[in-house]
């Protein structure tokens, strides 16, 4: 006998034959309507096998389609594949799949409806009951939520809908919001209530306004069953709830005929909605139904059945079961399946309560479980635990080296996906028969990841040649699918940035990013170089945002005020085009032309270009008002005007072509007519983002390569591996429900909640991996270094293996858990024994695949430690040959920054400024730094003759400074320090613009010693002149020592002194004067005084090129006068109210050469026979020697 299940239907009981899979394996009769078939499995492939025995017996139809529902694209791509190895074979696995339509379950629900009768609409002409039309119930629905959103919107914007109280508000979205953003949200609230409310529906269509459980809607949502009666009288069609209790009953009695085959199938299903489970029983009244039914455990599926379909009967079905009165929970043994289980449970009470019981139904590929007790690996005790509901027992015992279950603690997305692709290479080394088709990547963050997965794996193997990857990890072949469509058709990105920036503020940086998207920077030519000269362009011309002053009134600037606008950069690029002037010229119209090379001037029409038309396009779009058919016609426009693409991918456009139909056939209405609802550039904006976005691409599963993808797509599909890419706490949801979402107020089982939703999905996937489960997450922030705690799942995962393995929990997470290094060239990752146990996860070999990785480990293993210090050049290097000629500029530097002499000039090594970002704020204040820049470059104009009100003039005039009058007190400040300055400049009598050169050439320590020393002062007391910003600092003393040093060399008759005048420490007074003057009373004195401190310094050069000198200016200066906490001071970081000030050891270049190195550190280092502090009194007593203060007593 069989059992039999709600309607009357009854499924066979199997025969004596089986199959190795648990099946009948002798001839079947093709089953008569009226049946509904189950088979549960723990896993896909016994489920094919039973799909293909049905699909082998032909339909009476030869052309009829067999229909089988499949829960996701990737399923649909597996399932074919298996197919093809089954139906229609000859010779092997050599057969072919076709006429099989896979569609995904909510198909049926379609079908049904669009099959139904309703009742005719109010002045339709038509009678109710009358069948169903071509239009009535047009396909597709227009209760569709991307559909209704249109009914909604219209509603809304009804001015009848002003007049009522309750929807009065929602018609008044707040300032900055979009009625459309509304509208989208409330369909689609109401799109859920049609599937998990349909009785609550129902009631508000009866005029009942009761939530879910019954009870009045609060006063607050009062406006829901308000609206959605409104909505539902424009559509002039009963709701989806109301025609599917109608359908139902149709359906069952035999009264419907739904365009589908007589055989229905529904594949790998471990999830489903309320309604499909009514559909399932109520099509099997009539169609032959098979239902392939994927559970992580049939045993607790049927456990759970059982126990729901003891209260149900034909007559009487059970009514929908609160969230707080499930105790499903209680039935399951297993901890995974209670925690990670949520969702399955509540599609077996949904069958159940449908009237279709698990408990009865055959298990296909069952697991013994007795064998859970001999699996081979800690993955497949997991696995068989789960199948069978055994609670976790502590007598597994895990052998060394079992890496079935690995989880890798890293820090940072981009470590895990290095990670990851030497796990996958160590897997494959290990096993021959493993190939990169067998290995699935799945990741709850997969467009995060997708560009890190790139640039790690780089090229896939089968797209490059292989043997031209010398020096890099092994290839893979790999495909990341289920990325959105906008990070694979260039185009409709560039419309979606044009849509973002249109409507703002126009900021530097965000028109920057957007004419650096292909399609645009094409349009306008603008190549890799133009574009690097425009970062530089905004920058010297100060645009922050805005089109010109007009465009900022929006945002309560004054339309006169210009000064940092797209059109004040644009005046200055393109007169700098046709004017060549100074920094301070002013043209007409107050213009200061920027300085353009001649080679540039067609980059700076381009761009001129670009930033105009979009600004034309803004004013075109912002403010326009029109239907949705115009709008179409006017983004086309706006991407023609805009952006342009190569031949070869003019398929961009076909897709856009598409995305715009897409948008105007989604307003049509009964009429067949697009919407005449007019809509604002912002409205467009919301209805336009998620076709923009597009759905996820097709998982190409089956092509040799890995496939990497979120977790959905790939859901239940087998693999010998299975890797979960990102499993972090912050990737998984919350389940947090929206405040005015009735369904959260009375949550039931069946129910949509993201959070059991992604824990079932982990489940899936974990019983899907067959040889291998790869875990990796982040353990430590990558931006403070502090550990992070480990998701919830992965908690929960460790405790059900501690509680399955005898060696106990805390030994077990530390075989399991592998952690690995911050870094890729980290010596560990290259250790012969591995990482991990000590086994290791690469028995016997090395971690890391990475060359690069392992020349760095090598270099760091190689260089000789000091017991305090990391030295760049532990050991001094040999001399260089002997050079007979000596800059005058190399010897200054060497005596300034020695450290840096020797990296630029014997290591050849240059540490580059990192660009500045593209600054989008208006300039309103003058911070310290902005004060120096500013003092410096008035300093240097009042030298060229400038007087301070034309240098403010023409600095307004490039947008350099706010508006006067909120940093007119800065300014003061400035122009006064700058009047400072020169006034001690002209008491000194060296002028401003000392302009007196004298060329070098002199013979030192047998070394020819050439330059040129500038900005001499004249007359009795010539010498080097300095004048500047900057408060005192020690470099300034050391440059003028040397070049009055080499003046006395050069001729010792003349009353030589150098001047710095430095900025004030006071607030009266003149400049901070420094007045440096030779030492010796008479000609030859001074000259051999100067020889030998030249001398001295040659020979401080030299030693600085063998190994770096511990000396940096400003400190060296403090431990030279025996003032260690000063000196300390000026070495350390120090806090400040901005942050912190860096010391001279955060330089760069001393950085480099001895790493992180702390005061005390720097005292004890010795270097070439020194201390630091006798480093430092070398040379201060090199130049005090020959170099004395003037006495101005």
């Amino acid at each position: 006998m069989g059992r039999t299940y709600r309607g009357g239907v009854t499924t066979p009981r199997m025969g004596p034959g089986r199959h190795r899979h648990g099946l009948d394996c002798q001839p079947r009769p093709v089953a008569s309507p009226s049946v509904l078939q189950v088979h549960i499995s723990d896993h896909v492939a016994p489920l094919v096998e039973v799909l293909a025995e049905q699909l082998a017996a032909p339909l009476e139809d030869p052309f009829a389609s067999e229909w089988v529902a499949v829960p996701s694209i990737g399923m649909r791509r597996w399932l074919a594949q298996q197919l093809s190895r089954r139906l229609g074979t000859h010779i092997g696995a050599d057969g072919i799949a076709a006429n099989v339509s896979m569609p995904f379950p909510d198909e049926l629900r379609r079908a049904v409806l669009a099959a139904d009768r309703v009742p005719a609409p109010s002045g339709s002409g038509m009678s109710a009951g009358e069948p169903l039309a071509v239009g009535m119930v047009p396909e597709p629905d227009p209760w569709e939520p991307e559909r209704l959103v249109w009914t909604v919107l219209e509603a809304l914007s009804d001015p009848s809908s002003g007049g009522n109280p309750l929807l009065a508000p929602l018609a008044d979205p707040p300032l900055g919001s979009s009625i459309v953003g509304r509208a989208q949200a409330i369909a689609d609230l109401f799109d859920r209530y049609c599937r998990h409310r349909p009785d609550m529906v129902r009631a508000w269509v009866d005029g009942r306004p009761v939530d879910g459980l019954g009870h009045p809607v609060p006063a607050g949502l009062r406006w829901q069953p308000e609206l959605f009666a409104v909505v539902r009288d424009r559509l002039g069609l009963p709701s989806p709830p109301e025609r599917l209790e109608q359908a139902l009953r149709r359906l069952a009695a035999g009264e419907l005929d739904p365009a589908l085959p007589p055989r229905l199938t529904l594949f790998g299903l471990s999830t489903l909605s309320s309604d499909l489970a009514q559909l399932v029983a109520a099509a099997s009244a009539h169609f032959e139904v098979t239902l392939l039914f994927l559970a992580a455990s049939p045993v607790a599926a049927a456990a759970v059945s059982a126990a729901v379909s003891a209260d149900v009967t034909r007559s009487a079905p059970t009514a929908p079961i609160a969230r707080r009165d499930d105790t499903s929970a209680e039935l399951v043994h297993h901890p995974l399946l209670r925690s990670w289980g949520a969702a399955g449970r509540d599609a077996v009470i949904t069958l159940a309560s449908a009237g279709i019981d698990l408990a009865g139904a055959p298990v296909v590929g069952a697991v013994d479980p007795a064998a859970a007790d001999h699996a081979p690996h800690l993955l497949g005790r997991l696995r068989a635990d789960l199948a069978a509901d055994r609670a976790p027992e502590p007598t597994f015992r895990r052998e060394m080296g079992d890496r079935s279950v690995q989880v890798h603690a890293c820090s940072g997305p981009t470590r895990q996906v290095e990670v990851l692709r030497d796990t996958i290479l160590h897997l494959l080394a290990d096993d021959p028969s493993l190939t990169e088709s067998d290995i699935v990547v799945l990741c709850p963050r997969i467009e995060q990841f997708a560009p890190v997965i790139e640039a790690v794996f780089g090229p896939s193997a089968d797209t490059v040649d292989t043997a031209a990857g010398a020096g890099r990890p092994p290839l893979l072949r790999y495909r990341i699918t289920d990325r959105r469509v906008r990070a694979d058709v260039p185009l409709l990105g560039a419309l979606a940035a044009l849509l973002d920036l249109l409507p703002g503020r126009f900021s530097a940086s965000a028109v920057a990013d957007v004419l650096a998207l292909a399609p645009i920077s094409s349009r306008f030519g603008l190549g890799a170089d133009d574009l690097d000269r425009l970062g530089d362009w905004v920058a010297q011309t100060n645009i922050r945002w805005g089109i010109d002053g007009p465009h900022r009134l929006r945002w309560h600037l004054p339309a006169d005020h210009r000064a940092n606008t797209w059109a004040a950069g644009l005046d200055q690029l393109l007169m700098g085009t046709a004017v060549h002037g100074d920094d301070l010229t002013l043209t007409v119209g107050g213009v200061a032309p920027l300085a353009v090379g001649d080679s540039s001037t067609r980059a700076a029409a381009r761009v001129a270009e670009a930033v105009r038309t979009l600004a034309d396009r803004r004013g075109h779009l912002v403010g326009l008002t029109a239907p949705v058919a115009q709008w179409c016609e006017v983004l086309a426009d706006l991407v023609d005007r805009t952006c342009s693409l190569p031949w070869s991918e003019s398929w961009q456009r076909r897709r856009l072509d598409r995305v715009l139909r897409d948008l105007r056939d989604r307003s049509v209405g009964a009429d067949g007519l697009p919407s005449e609802l007019l809509l604002s550039l912002a409205d467009v904006r919301r209805l336009l983002g998620g076709l923009l976005e597009g759905e996820p691409a097709r998982a190409a599963f089956g092509t040799g390569a890995i496939t990497c993808c979120s977790l959905s797509p790939l859901r239940a599909v087998p693999a010998r591996v299975v890797c979960l890419l990102g499993l972090d706490q912050d990737a998984l949801p919350r389940g947090l429900a929206a405040g005015d979402d009735l369904l959260a107020l009375a949550p039931r089982v069946g129910d949509r909640d993201p959070r059991s939703e992604i824990r079932q999905l982990l489940l899936d996937a974990v019983m899907s991996a067959q040889d291998a489960l790869v875990i990796t997450y982040d353990a430590v922030d990558v931006r403070t270094n502090l550990p992070v705690p480990a998701a919830v799942v992965l908690d929960e995962l460790y405790d059900v293996l501690a509680d399955t393995c005898d060696s106990g929990s805390d030994h077990l997470r530390s075989v399991l858990r592998v952690d690995h290094p911050r870094h890729g060239f980290d010596a560990r990752n290259f250790r012969a024994v591995g990482l991990g146990e000590p086994a290791g996860p690469a028995a016997g070999r090395p971690w890391g695949f990475d060359p690069h990785g392992l020349a760095g480990a090598r270099s760091h293993r190689d260089r000789p430690r000091s017991p305090t210090v990391e030295l760049l050049v532990p050991e001094p290097l040999d001399d260089l040959p002997a050079d007979d000629v000596l800059t005058l500029d190399r010897l200054r530097e060497a005596a300034v920054r020695p450290v840096r002499e020797m990296l630029t000039q014997r290591l050849g090594l240059h540490f580059p400024r990192a660009a500045d970002d593209v600054v989008d704020q208006l300039p309103t204040d003058l911070d310290a730094l902005a004060r120096h820049r500013l003092g410096t470059d008035l300093l240097a104009a009042r030298a060229q003759g400038w007087d301070t009100d034309r240098w403010l003039a023409a600095m307004a005039a490039r947008g350099a400074l706010p508006p006067e009058l909120l940093v007119a007190d800065r300014l003061a400040e400035v122009t006064g320090v700058v009047d400072r300055i020169a006034g001690s400049a002209v008491e000194l009598g060296v002028g401003l613009d000392p302009s007196e050169r004298h060329p070098i050439d002199l013979d030192v320590a047998g070394r020819r010693l050439v330059g040129v020393v500038e900005r001499c002062a004249s007359g009795d007391r010539p010498g080097p002149v300095t004048l500047t910003y900057s408060k005192a600092k020690a470099a300034q003393r050391i440059r003028a020592a040397v070049d009055l040093l080499v003046l006395v060399a050069s001729d010792p008759e003349p009353d030589w002194r150098a001047v710095v005048v430095r900025r004030p420490s006071g607030r009266t007074g003149l400049g901070d004067e420094l007045l440096l003057v030779p030492r010796g009373e008479t000609p030859d004195v001074r000259r051999r005084l100067a020889i030998d401190a030249l001398s001295g310094l040659s020979a401080w050069r030299d030693a600085a090129l063998r190994q770096p000198l511990p000396v940096a200016a400003e400190t060296s200066r403090w431990l030279a006068l025996g003032k260690p906490s000063k000196a300390a001071a000026t070495w350390n970081d120090t806090p400040a109210a901005t942050g912190v000030m860096p010391g001279e050891s955060s330089d760069a270049h001393i950085r480099a050469a001895f790493g992180e190195l702390p005061f005390d550190a720097l005292i004890d280092l010795e270097i070439d026979g020194r201390t630091a502090i006798g480093h430092a009194e070398a040379l201060w007593e090199l130049l005090d020697a020959a170099v004395d203060e003037e006495d101005r007593s």
